[in-house]
Order: structure tokens, then sequence, then C-alpha cells
């Protein structure tokens, strides 16, 4: 069966297959398998048509040249050339033995006017080149384990041809990675329009509420030395505390030409500012803006709880349960641990080896004491931190954003941009008592 014949009898077969379906789904309904088994096979259609146009158009130009007295190269086809190395004259080049080559000239004859059709596939029968040594020099003796005859092409710096193929980019990039940060999802959240904050705290309180007895004692010039029927006076004292709205901010260099021709860079650029900024905001609202920050952090703030560590992790961290609690005066919503607590608590056992917790095997909330465990690496060793985290607060001025500008030294001069991420915020701990200070070993 020549090749028109056969490829006109696979068209008929994929045209059935998928007339079958078709008539199948139209009794029991059209399902998603169906629809892409169709569409599968009309595509496959599609192509062997292509293939069959284009041999059919080879054969008549084969003809046309045997009645203008002209045969294809070799005898008749292309393949008879295949294995043979193409006739090279002595100080050619590669280019120039490529084009003189058999394979390419029966290549080219496909297409008389120098055009491919649309949807056309492409294949050339391969060209055996002898390797190019120069222009007259003699072929020098192969290296050894290189091989004989032909040798080996190969680009400086690469093996192989790799220097000639064009590298197959999958668009993946796998940053570095960074920590969760948790406490913006903790704690309260606001906003303001102002550059500062200022809220009241609750110091101390006098409760003297009492029960009082009827005055009994009815004589107005014994006032105020009667006792009978005098109510109790309590009292609380509090203060104005400020929360200046802070910035925070960090900026990268980039060529205008990685800006505009490599998308995802600047993409990856905007995560990575936002992200070093949400890192240095979870380290400001645990211990403060630094040296060069106005933000008071937790562990900065007069009037946190301590709880001291006592016999072990667990019998620690219940007694610290209850200073939020009585001393507080609110509920805790969450410990935050040192990632190696958060370890230990996971592979604490009893006497017989058993696992407290859930064991490596099982699936189920990380809790302590009735409450979520978040494990951070933000958490200083040695420490631990629970409390009513809604107590605190952090004021949004103006949340992270990416600007981009060449006004910078001399950027503009040498097509350089600044990317910079930026992100103003006030954040306060209203009631510090609701919080404690965990230590976690003695």
């Amino acid at each position: 069966m020549d090749r028109i014949a056969e490829l006109t009898e696979q068209i008929k077969a994929r045209a059935e297959d998928a007339r079958r379906i078709a008539e199948k789904a139209e009794k029991d309904g059209w399902t998603a398998e169906d629809t892409q088994a169709v569409k599968s096979y009309l595509e496959q259609v599609e192509t062997l048509k292509a293939d069959r146009d284009r041999q059919k158009e080879g054969d008549s130009f084969a003809r046309q040249l045997a009645e203008l007295g002209a045969s294809l190269p070799g005898e008749g086809t292309a393949a008879s050339t295949a294995g043979r190395p193409a006739r090279q004259a002595r100080g050619a080049t590669l280019g120039a033995a490529f084009v003189g080559s058999d394979e390419y000239t029966a290549f080219r004859s496909q297409w008389p006017g120098g055009r491919i059709p649309d949807r056309t596939r492409v294949n050339m029968a391969p060209v055996n080149l002898a390797t190019i040594t120069g222009k007259s020099d003699p072929p020098p003796d192969p290296e050894p384990g290189v091989g004989g005859e032909g040798g080996l092409i190969s680009i400086t710096g690469t093996p192989g041809a790799q220097g000639l193929v064009p590298p197959d980019w999958q668009g993946l990039v796998d940053t570095l990675g960074r920590y969760d940060v948790h406490l913006r999802q903790l704690i309260s959240r606001r906003t303001t329009t102002s550059d500062l904050i200022e809220y009241v705290r609750q110091l101390t309180r006098v409760n003297a509420a009492d029960w009082v007895p009827e005055a009994t004692d009815l004589d107005p010039a014994s006032f105020p030395s009667g006792e009978t029927g005098i109510k109790p006076m309590g009292g609380f004292d509090l203060e104005v505390v400020t929360a200046p709205v802070d910035t925070v901010a960090e900026w990268i260099p980039i060529t205008k030409r990685a800006a505009m021709d490599a998308g995802q860079l600047r993409g990856l650029i905007d995560d990575e500012l936002r992200g070093d900024i949400a890192d240095a905001e979870e380290r400001a609202f645990l211990y403060g803006g630094g040296d060069n920050g106005q933000i008071e952090g937790l562990d900065q703030t007069s009037g946190v709880q301590e709880q001291d560590f006592d016999t072990d992790l667990f019998t620690t961290t219940r007694k610290a349960k209850s200073k939020v609690i009585y001393g507080g005066f609110a509920q805790p919503t969450a410990f935050l641990l040192n990632v190696e607590d958060d370890e230990a608590i996971d592979l604490e056992r009893d006497g017989q080896g058993r696992f407290f917790g859930n064991g490596p095997f099982s699936v189920g909330p990380n809790t302590l004491w009735g409450l979520p465990r978040i494990a951070s690496p933000y958490v200083e060793e040695g420490t631990a931190w629970l409390g009513d985290w809604q107590r605190a607060v952090v004021w949004d001025r103006q949340q992270a954003a990416i600007s981009v500008s060449d006004s910078h030294a001399d950027f503009f001069i040498r097509n350089l941009l600044a990317v910079l991420g930026e992100q103003r915020e006030a954040f306060g701990v209203i009631r510090p008592a609701a919080f404690v200070k965990i230590a976690t070993a003695s």
C-alpha cells in the first residue's frame, strides 16, 4: 500500500471512531470524556489530511521533474542518501556543506516557491556532515576515547551542541522561601488618617462596691460623723497613650531593560519587597522597631505579665493561662511559641513511651490547654507568648505599596530604576495585662 492510500485509510478509521462515539452520545447524553475523545479524533483527521495533501503535492513535483528529464537526488528519494556523508569541498564551512547537501536540495524541492503553507508539517532527512576543520588544514588526530572519523562538533564552554540549542524556559522561579507571619491575622486591624494615635489605658481600679444599709441617723447636724447609709466610693486611674505612625520601607535597584523585558522579574521584586516588609512588621509587633523605629512592641510594653518556668512546659503554660484570665480579665486566644518549644510539645511522651499528643501518624488541631498553638521562628528562643490578641491593635495609615522611579542619584542617565516598597502604620497594646510573656526553660 502506498503512502497516500495508507493515510486515507487512517483518516477513515479516525472519522469512524469519532462517528461511533457521537452516535452513542446522542442516545445516552454527552459527557466530558465523549467531547474530549471526539475532539481528539477530529484533530487527528485534520493532521492526517494535511500529511496526505503534502504527500500528493510531493508526488506531483516528482512527476514534473521526471517529465523534464530530471530525477530526485540519489535514487528518487531523499531517504536513500540518509547515513551517507554529504559531499563537502575541501575547506568548506559547515553551513556551505549543509546547503549543498542532497538532503537539503530535496527538502527545498517540496516548495518551489519558497513558501511553506500554513499548518504544514515539515520534516527533513538528517544530513551527515564530516567535521569542519578549517580552510585547508588537515583533520587533527582524534583524541583518545573521542572516536574516529567524523569526530565531535562542540561549542567552547558547553558540552555537545548545547550552545546551539535554545533552552526550554519553563517560567518556574523557586525563591528561597519565607517564614509564615501570624500576628496581623491575630490582632485587631484598624485604619487611621493621622500620624499619631491616642488611646486610654486603665492602670488601676478601686472596687469598693458593697451592700449599704438604710440610714438610721437622720439628724443633719451629725453629718458627716454619722456612719449609717453612706455609700462607698470606688475609683480608677487612667493614662493617655500615644502611638506614632511609623514607616517601614525597602528598595531594590533594577535596570530598565530588565524591568521591561522580564515581566516576571518585576513581579518577583514586588513580592520580595512585600515579604521583607511583612517580616520587619512581625518582628516589630513582638520586639519593637529597633534603633530606627518608633513602634513599641509587645515585649517593650509596660504592664505585660510574666510567667517564670515552673516544673515543666505544660505546668508553666497552664499557669500563664490563669494569669491572662484572672490577672488580665481577658480570655486568651492562642499560644505563640518558638519553633523548638512547639517541637518539644509534639515529642513529649509518658512513662511508657506514648506520645501525649496526636503522635506522628494522627491528624488533629495543634492545641495546648484547649487553645491553638502557633509555631513562629520570630519568637525568641526560651520564651513564648499567650494573650487575648485582640487587645493589640495595628492602625494602617498606608498599606504595603510598590512604586518605581528613576529619580535617584544618577539612575536617570544610567537607565536604572529604584523599586520601592513602603508601609506606614502604628501599633499599640490597649490592655497589657491581657498578655503573658512565658519562660519556657529554667
